[in-house]
């Protein structure tokens, strides 16, 4: 988890008691019972089984939340002070599910960047133009982090899709199936740390793109596993 995340979550305008959830945090942590949160403070949450990862984490915390609304942000990311009052004013739409903003990087010295210091990086077109396109055909997907959620929405679809590694794609295919809207700002509103190196990069596009694609010629009941 980078140290920057949690100063940045509590930095947040519009705040509310807040969870954080990490696997590896999680591990070295035990099962100790978390503190009671105060308002505006953050509450480290830990749970016996580490079944379905992310997803599996996710899911815990929804059965622990009091709120309409989920922030999900990934350990490496820092959210902008205005992160929530850029993005909870689209939730008027009352059939609106997610909201997700771009994923940006601090590190610009990392492989994905054009050149070290540049904040072009190799996910800029998809998150500054195909996003914003599908968003125009009423198609933009949860990108796992970076993105606030209706919690309502997720607990009628059963919550975070469990059934492949891509639960982020597969959860909006559910929710869209369900008549659910998504909906996607395309404001850089936080910072995380992309893949420092060839093989941390190559590894991660592999997973994603085994899965994903394999989504073709399958239905959201009966995904395709990584």
């Amino acid at each position: 988890m980078d140290r920057r995340a949690l100063p940045g979550a509590g930095a947040l305008r519009r705040r509310r008691p807040g969870a954080v959830r990490d696997d590896d945090l999680e591990r070295r942590a035990g099962d100790r019972a978390p503190a009671p949160a105060r308002p505006g403070s953050r509450r480290y949450v830990s749970r016996p089984e580490h079944d379905h990862a992310k997803a599996g984490n996710l899911n815990h915390a929804l059965a622990l939340v009091r709120t309409d609304l989920v922030a999900v942000l990934d350990a490496d990311h820092v959210p902008d002070p205005d992160f929530l009052s850029r993005t909870v004013p689209y939730f008027a739409d009352e059939r609106l599910a997610l909201v997700q903003t771009p994923q940006h990087f601090y590190n610009t010295s990392s492989f994905e960047h054009l050149r070290p210091g540049v904040d072009l990086h190799e996910e800029s077109l998809f998150y500054r133009v195909i996003q914003a396109g599908k968003h125009h055909a009423g198609a933009a997907f949860w990108c796992g982090t970076n993105a606030v959620l209706r919690v309502g929405a997720l607990r009628e679809v059963g919550g975070v899709a469990t059934e492949s590694l891509t639960e982020d794609l597969h959860t909006t295919m559910k929710l869209h199936r369900a008549g659910w809207r998504s909906t996607y700002h395309n404001e850089v509103l936080a910072r995380g740390l992309a893949a420092g190196s060839p093989d941390a990069f190559y590894a991660q596009r592999r997973r994603w793109a085994g899965v994903r694609c394999r989504y073709c010629g399958t239905t959201t009941r009966s995904p395709p596993r990584g």
